[in-house]
């Protein structure tokens, strides 16, 4: 980044931001690790997977909707 002229505290802040994201992955697939050890919290590993798919399919339902509107809008279709 130095090579690219990038400013000292611009560097600072990529590397800051890049660290952190490394260390809340690193956490997150520490608990999963754990809780999968644990034979009475195993379940809490369903309920998460299957609030993640819930969540994904309502942001895709939410979008395919949105899309379907804008399309019966003359304005909106070329959008």
């Amino acid at each position: 980044m130095r090579k690219e002229h990038y400013k000292e505290f611009e560097i600072q802040m990529t590397y800051n931001k890049v660290c952190k994201e490394n260390d809340d992955l690193m956490k997150k697939y520490m608990m999963r690790f754990k809780l999968l050890q644990n034979k009475d919290r195993r379940i809490l590993m369903i309920l998460w997977n299957r609030w993640r798919e819930f969540v994904g399919i309502r942001k895709l339902l939410k979008h395919n909707f949105k899309f379907c509107h804008n399309s019966t809008r003359d304005t909106k279709a070329d959008l």
